[in-house]
């Protein structure tokens, strides 16, 4: 498992816009500031694979049937 999983660790901001902008994950745990939390939710939706799991500030987005970037 050690392998697919990958924790990011540092000021959010510059790990999140460092990412390739393409679907390549299957869960997102946000845990950032209060006031960006839209930010970090909007970068999150273009890095989310179909069918993945967007978790922020104890609420959970399931991508089920659509995509959520569409």
């Amino acid at each position: 498992m050690t392998n697919k999983t990958k924790i990011i660790q540092g000021d959010a901001r510059q790990s999140i816009a460092a990412l390739p902008e393409s679907p390549s994950f299957d869960l997102i745990f946000i845990d950032a500031n209060h006031e960006a939390k839209g930010y970090y939710f909007q970068k999150a939706r273009k890095l989310i694979r179909k069918g993945g799991v967007i978790v922020r500030y104890l609420k959970v987005y399931v991508q089920v049937k659509a995509d959520l970037n569409s």
